[in-house]
């Protein structure tokens, strides 16, 4: 299990005279998804590098730690985090977040929090001790700059397989302007990319002679 999600590379080629030559083969990178053996052998599953966004493996945004230190009344404005140096290692000095069913803007010190409740259409509501404070992610962005931190950030995919400028010249001409959207939990990214684009129609595909994955805009 500890190969899982590992790079792979396969070359095919030609061994000229007894010496392997890399100019000789062609290398095609991919993930690792399984690997077993026994005394007749072992067996090896790889898969495309688009494999590291499935929903199994990656999800955006990632489950927080921070705990309340306290319960909370509906109207409190500042809460505290546990443990202690969450607030540093976890949370941006401000952005959003989910407490239950409310979602609250904050701005923090450490892992004190002041809060602005019952946001995006939520109620406020009192909330107990060791209730989780789940970050949100949001986004107002470009196609190309949202499918880009997804995959980069959140799925663990290398950012040499993806050719970001290729990727803004076509979502700029043909998936022009800004997608706003606010996550309050843990969603797969791979289907966070499904929804994304059937919202603004493109796909994917992984291009195993370049080791590139190629954003494709679905056109008239």
């Amino acid at each position: 299990q500890g190969y899982e999600g590992a790079e792979i590379s396969i070359y095919s080629g030609y061994i000229v005279n007894g010496i392997f030559k890399s100019v000789n083969f062609q290398k095609r990178d991919f993930i690792l998804d399984s690997f077993s053996h026994s005394e007749s052998g072992a067996s090896i599953t790889a898969k495309d590098t688009l494999k590291l966004a499935n929903n199994d493996r990656a999800k955006a945004p990632r489950k927080s730690k921070g705990l309340l230190s306290n319960n909370i009344t509906n109207v409190q404005t500042s809460i505290t985090l546990t443990p202690a140096g969450v607030g540093n290692s976890e949370y941006p000095v401000s952005g959003w977040g989910r407490l239950g069913d409310e979602v609250v803007s904050f701005t923090r010190s450490s892992d004190v929090f002041t809060i602005v409740r019952g946001q995006y259409n939520t109620l406020a509501d009192s909330h107990s001790l060791n209730d989780v404070f789940q970050l949100c992610l949001y986004y107002s962005d470009t196609i190309s700059n949202i499918d880009n931190d997804l995959l980069v950030n959140y799925a663990g995919v290398n950012p040499s397989s993806i050719p970001k400028l290729t990727w803004d010249d076509e979502t700029s001409l043909y998936l022009p302007g800004l997608y706003e959207a606010l996550i309050t939990e843990p969603v797969g990214v791979s289907a966070l990319l499904k929804e994304l684009g059937e919202s603004a129609p493109h796909y994917f595909f992984w291009d195993e002679r370049t080791n590139l994955i190629n954003l494709v805009a679905i056109k008239p």
